[in-house]
């Protein structure tokens, strides 16, 4: 009786075309997870920059409000320095309450939000692959600490302003009354015509005004820095 000889070729053919399967999906898996997990990470950072995108427009909003507000001082603090006391004497009521606020209260900016921040302490910042949009996001950050240095300035030489105000009587002119109401008592004007007269809280004075301009104009300069921050954002924020 012959012995069969046992062909060992096809078991090969079938052993290898398994093998390929088998790497094939697991090749397969592999390049899955892999598109997952980037869709899912273009999603959050599409989600974080939507955010911060309509953080930095609050921003600005907030900053043309304070640009405003300064600007509007600048131009009493201007017709106040332009005027003798004898003029302050005749002034309204209501001009001499926007003459002590444009002397005593700055008004501050307060950005607000968290969205930058959370996204710049976050692993999705690394996943921003756009360098200059990173290093604008990271010098916007920086906005706020530059502005409050400027302001504490305000605040100091306001401060300063108060003793003479003091002197000359015009913390007993103005009382608040109700909210933000103010009551005027009579004879502020000849209260202000006497501060007006004063070498010392005339310099000062001086002083808060050119320090007020400086401060809105620094204000307004980063108006169209965040305008510009939000719409690259718009534009290169990946897709979903």
């Amino acid at each position: 009786m012959s012995q069969r000889k046992w062909d060992w070729r096809p078991k090969l053919r079938w052993f290898a075309a398994e093998i390929v399967v088998v790497v094939a999906g697991v090749l397969i898996a592999f390049a899955v997870n892999a598109w997952w997990a980037d869709r899912t990470e273009r999603v959050r950072v599409t989600a974080a920059l939507e955010n911060v995108a309509a953080e930095i427009a609050s921003n600005v909003d907030e900053l043309r409000e304070v640009v405003a507000h300064t600007e509007g001082t600048v131009e009493t603090l201007d017709r106040f320095l332009a005027r003798t006391p004898d003029d302050l004497r005749l002034l309204s009521r209501d001009s001499l309450v926007e003459v002590r606020i444009a002397l005593v209260r700055p008004w501050t900016y307060d950005p607000g939000g968290g969205a930058l921040s959370a996204l710049l302490g976050s692993s999705d910042f690394a996943a921003l692959d756009n360098i200059p949009l990173r290093e604008a996001l990271i010098e916007w950050q920086r906005i706020p600490d530059e502005i409050a240095e400027d302001y504490a300035d305000l605040s100091a030489l306001a401060q300063m302003l108060r003793g003479p105000i003091a002197e000359h009587g015009l913390d007993l002119a103005f009382q608040v009354t109700q909210g933000d109401s103010t009551d005027v008592a009579p004879g502020v004007g000849v209260a202000f015509a006497a501060f007006r007269a004063d070498t010392r809280a005339s310099d000062y004075a001086a002083q808060m005004y050119y320090a007020r301009r400086g401060y809105g104009r620094e204000l307004a300069a980063f108006i169209p820095v965040g305008d510009s921050l939000v719409q690259a954002i718009t534009t290169a924020r990946p897709a979903r």
